[in-house]
């Protein structure tokens, strides 16, 4: 699981470097084209996980040349028993020292292999576990600042004014400046007492966060935040989709104001109170509001507003970019002749220690000098009957079997000297 949320935050760093490279090159000032595109990046960063078990690209491989297809069908098909018996049995160290040497060894790599696995697996946990308790404490903190706004949302007193028609605006003693929390704007008990442009200015910068829906895509860059935490194109999309999302609403209050140092005004009067809920997206921002401020005072026109139709063609045109870093290139294998398929699946049911054959364990010296020699001496063929030893061996057994003579007389049978005797 960290390995593919990995993978897809390099595939995510990759895809927003080149977005905003075109955006650079393509000088895109716009912040309704910026903040479509970039809602486009955190949709796909959301969706990242999910597009790359999909999206794969199989490549085919071509067929094996014909000498390796020749060497694989040709090949015989020995089980790895018989092979490892085989290289036992004609070792020239003997049985015993192969069938002891093989047990060290294979105890000595498997010791070594197993500390390594131990050890990679000793780090994914300790690296999972710190994933899990930041991710934690990310998802926990917005869960309880939703949990927070809402109850506080649902305290807040509704207001009936005639300014406040069409809109569902509240008021809250819990918040000290003009905030958003869904579709629903809180403002602090003191809007009573605003002016009729102030008030007026508020409700058309908040109403363009709601019209847009700025809290929900805020909120979805939250939680990819949280899923994200080690990647830094998170934190920095969060910080720029809200950004847009204060530009886009400024434009639309100064459309409608018409007055652009009256409105600097407003935001830096809202500004001066920092005090806001704790999930949800705020007018002023301390750390915001002088580029803010600069930017209305320096712009002479209103940014064009798009369509639909635009952010349709915008969002289409990224859907291709999405894909590319998604995808996910597979090969396939070659298909091996018949008898390379039989051997190798003989192969892999194989068991990976094999059987050897057993030493026979002498009792008796007679019976370990027999056994040494029937290890050590090989087998020849013997030469054929009449050529080279045969009449030596002839001549032997006849010497070896006639009587011998004693004085140049055949010594006498027992009946011979029993009837001597007699006479």
């Amino acid at each position: 699981m960290l390995a593919l949320l990995l993978e897809s935050a390099l595939r995510l760093l990759a895809l927003g470097g080149v977005v905003w490279l075109g955006l650079k090159l393509f000088r895109v000032r716009n912040p309704h084209a910026q903040m479509t595109a970039w809602t486009v990046v955190l949709l796909a960063s959301l969706s990242m996980p999910v597009l790359m078990r999909f999206v794969t690209v199989t490549i085919p491989a071509g067929p094996p040349p014909p000498q390796l297809a020749r060497i694989v069908s040709a090949a015989p098909s020995l089980p790895l028993e018989a092979i490892l018996s085989l290289e036992a049995i004609h070792s020239p160290a003997g049985p015993a020292r192969s069938a002891a040497a093989p047990s060290s060894r294979e105890s000595g790599v498997t010791a070594s292999g197993s500390d390594a696995i131990s050890r990679a697996l000793d780090w994914r946990e300790v690296m999972a576990g710190i994933y899990i308790v930041v991710a934690g404490v990310l998802l926990l903190r917005l869960l309880i600042g939703l949990v927070l706004t809402w109850r506080l949302t649902r305290r807040a007193r509704p207001v009936a004014d005639r300014w406040a028609a069409g809109a569902d605006v509240r008021v809250s003693d819990a918040v000290g400046m003009p905030v958003t929390f869904g579709s629903t704007i809180l403002l602090p008990p003191e809007c009573f007492e605003w002016s009729a442009a102030k008030r007026q200015a508020v409700l058309l910068h908040e109403g363009s966060h709601v019209a847009h829906g700025d809290f929900y895509v805020l909120l979805l860059a939250v939680l990819n935040r949280a899923v994200f935490w080690f990647s830094p194109l998170a934190w920095w999309q969060l910080a720029r989709l809200a950004d847009l999302a204060e530009l886009i609403s400024d434009d639309a209050a100064i459309e409608v104001v018409r007055d652009r140092p009256c409105y600097a005004g407003i935001l830096l009067d809202v500004a001066s109170n920092v005090q806001r809920a704790p999930a949800s997206l705020a007018m002023a921002r301390a750390r915001t509001v002088r580029r803010r401020v600069e930017r209305i005072l320096a712009a002479t026109a209103v940014p064009t507003r798009m369509g639909w139709r635009r952010r349709a063609m915008i969002a289409i045109t990224l859907i291709p970019l999405v894909a590319v870093s998604a995808v996910t290139i597979a090969r396939s294998t070659p298909a091996l002749p018949r008898a390379g398929r039989r051997s190798m699946s003989r192969s892999s049911h194989a068991p990976i220690t094999a059987r050897r054959r057993p030493v026979p364990t002498p009792s008796s010296p007679r019976a370990s000098r027999a056994s040494s020699r029937r290890w050590s001496i090989p087998i020849r063929r013997l030469p054929a009957p009449g050529i080279g030893v045969w009449p030596k061996l002839a001549s032997w057994s006849r010497s070896a079997l006639a009587p011998r003579r004693r004085g140049g007389r055949m010594p006498a049978t027992s009946g011979e000297s029993r009837t001597a005797a007699r006479t």
